[in-house]
């Protein structure tokens, strides 16, 4: 029997990516969580738990993050039955929702680099 070329964790963090966005997207009201695009879910090793990394599609603030984890942990328990109705495991992961910081530190890092080019002097390719 050959492999599967993905692991199982890799094949339910991607179906728990897309429950978690589409209950964002279909039922979830709450205005702190407007404009929050879901970027990855990673598991440990164990199943038990599964981080939900998430970020703001513009405007993030410090305040508005602080809001979208409250409004995150007040809504856990609808995120958790969705997934364990949609997936049908044994048992279904806690979920964490932690803010992605990666795309702030990309963005800064691309900012930097047109920083660094805008200052550069253009070459001389005319000789």
């Amino acid at each position: 029997m050959a492999a599967s070329p993905f692991k199982r964790a890799d094949r339910l963090s991607a179906s728990i990516r897309d429950i978690v966005a589409e209950i964002l997207r279909a039922r979830i009201a709450d205005p702190r969580l407007r404009s929050v695009m879901i970027t990855h879910v990673d598991f440990p090793s164990d199943l038990q738990q599964a981080r939900v990394y998430w970020y703001f599609l513009k405007g993030a603030t410090d305040a508005k993050i602080a809001a979208a984890e409250s409004a995150f942990t007040k809504a856990t328990g609808l995120f958790e039955s969705a997934v364990a109705r949609e997936l049908q495991l044994k048992r279904s992961p806690d979920l964490q929702f932690r803010y992605d910081k990666g795309i702030d530190h990309e963005r800064h890092i691309e900012a930097l680099l047109d920083e660094v080019g805008a200052s550069k002097p253009p070459d001389d390719t005319s000789r």
